[in-house]
């Protein structure tokens, strides 16, 4: 049985924490990166764009050209 966040503002920490780095990421290289560090094997790609739309718009910048995220 897969894992998954207990809740959106969890997904949205460990977003915030992995585009700290300053690379730009698109929302499956985002979910990916967090499926292997923290196995949450249920997350996917919807979720992180919905997360980071919603609750994460005044900290990440969307690039519509590029499909990639970065942090403000």
């Amino acid at each position: 049985m897969g894992k998954e966040p207990q809740n959106r503002d969890e997904v949205l920490v460990h977003t915030l924490e992995i585009l700290s780095d300053g690379i730009p990421r698109m929302a499956k290289e985002i979910c990916w990166e967090i499926r292997r560090l923290y196995g949450w094997t249920l997350l996917n790609k919807s979720m992180i764009n919905s997360v980071l739309h919603k609750e994460g718009k005044l900290y990440v910048r969307y690039d519509g050209l590029n499909f990639t995220y970065r942090i403000r």
